[in-house]
């Protein structure tokens, strides 16, 4: 128990967003800190002392904190400091007073008003005033669908982490939902949604350990393909676990004419890497047919933007061979396209906090796991979602269906 004058949650989401990543990270850690800081309020100023050397400071609203410049701390870092972190985080949460409302949704549309700031990186934007405690609007949808189509991923900062139903409202506005082989950590209830941890709870078994995932995309091995992939945060490590993007239209542009050309119209046929462990690895309660294959273009097109990508997913679960071409001579090209698409120039790393969720398109860009201490705990929910269908695997399947 605290005594912290309470937040309005845009406030408090306002104070978390401004923070570093690194602080972000340890304010859920250091919460507790605030039980020891006593708090005075008259009318409508509160303080609270930290240490001999650093005060909080509250200006009030009928007793609520409703904007983010209403917290000051003495401290050298302040305003992005932790105090001013934890002292939100650690409030209860209220809505503000009636004369000083929160943002009403767009009288004319009914849609949130959204600012999407590029991130300093080759791809990926920062989405803030989106809250999914609400539906999910057509205007609005159609603006983080064109915001991910322009820069391939999305980051949204949580004050308050989504419910499960929430994020199966939110991802099923993009596609429908695929759950995935791992069934064995699955939510109860929500088959499109998986625990990916180091660590089983309440009867979920955690996928994806804590050692290195190296760069891959989803796939599904019937089309549709999985087009999106949701991803968040609710326990995160002190050290390693960040994820990195790699932005394959940004590869397919600094492609040279000639393999352009070269790989216009190629086919990559996938089937799952011999000696999976689908048991401890996957998570998967039935194997499956390790003949099981499919092929998809080389060069993934956004058809509602046109914009092409190269796709060589010979990730960590998959073996690949080039269609209608020498075996070695495949190889080499994926391996060569592999190295251009993992370059540095290309990849975005983020460092997550607790509350962060992504949406990326899966088919137009590449994700890696980094390791961490498998000590640390650290758990995500992951979701797929489906979208295009490849011309090259629908083209089968109709064959297929019509033998």
């Amino acid at each position: 128990m605290n005594d912290l004058p309470p937040v309005a949650p845009a406030v408090l989401a306002d104070i978390l967003d401004d923070l570093p990543p690194r602080l972000r990270k340890r304010v859920d850690a250091t919460l507790t800190r605030a039980a020891d800081w006593p708090v005075t309020i008259n009318g409508t100023q509160a303080t609270a002392t930290v240490d001999d050397e650093t005060t909080l400071t509250w200006t009030l609203t009928a007793g609520v904190l409703t904007t983010a410049d209403a917290l000051a701390c003495s401290c050298l870092l302040a305003p992005r400091c932790l105090h001013r972190g934890i002292a939100a985080a650690a409030a209860e949460t209220a809505e503000p007073p009636a004369d000083n409302p929160a943002p009403e949704p767009d009288a004319a549309g009914g849609a949130v008003t959204l600012t999407i700031t590029p991130l300093d990186a080759p791809l990926g934007a920062e989405v803030h005033g989106f809250d999914f405690t609400g539906s999910l609007d057509p205007a609005t949808r159609d603006e983080l669908l064109a915001a991910i189509d322009e820069h391939l991923l999305l980051v949204f900062r949580n004050a308050q982490l989504p419910t499960e139903q929430q994020v199966v409202d939110f991802c099923e506005s993009f596609g429908p939902l695929k759950p995935t082989l791992a069934d064995r950590s699955r939510l109860p209830g929500y088959p499109g949604i998986n625990r990916v941890s180091n660590r089983d709870a309440d009867g979920v078994q955690g996928t994806g350990g804590s050692d290195i995932v190296t760069f891959h995309s989803d796939l599904s091995f019937n089309p549709p393909l999985i087009e999106f992939i949701y991803l968040d945060a609710l326990q995160v490590t002190d050290v390693g676990g960040d994820t990195r993007w790699t932005n394959l239209v940004a590869a397919y542009d600094a492609l040279d004419d000639a393999t352009k050309a070269r790989i216009e119209n190629l086919g990559v046929r996938y089937r799952l890497r011999d000696g999976l462990d689908f048991d401890s690895y996957f998570k998967a309660s039935d194997a499956l047919n390790l003949a099981d294959n499919t092929e998809i273009s080389l060069v993934q097109v956004n058809p509602r933007n046109g914009r092409k990508g190269v796709w060589p997913n010979t990730g960590p679960d998959f073996a690949a061979d080039v269609s209608g071409v020498e075996s070695d001579e495949g190889a080499a090209l994926l391996a060569e396209l592999y190295a251009h698409c993992t370059h540095e120039r290309f990849v975005y790393r983020h460092d997550w906090s607790v509350g962060d969720a992504c949406l990326w398109i899966n088919t137009q860009t590449m994700h890696e796991r980094e390791a961490f201490p498998d000590e640390q705990e650290r758990v995500l929910r992951h979701v797929s979602i489906l979208g295009i269908a490849d011309p090259l695997q629908q083209r089968a399947q109709e064959h297929s269906q019509a033998g």
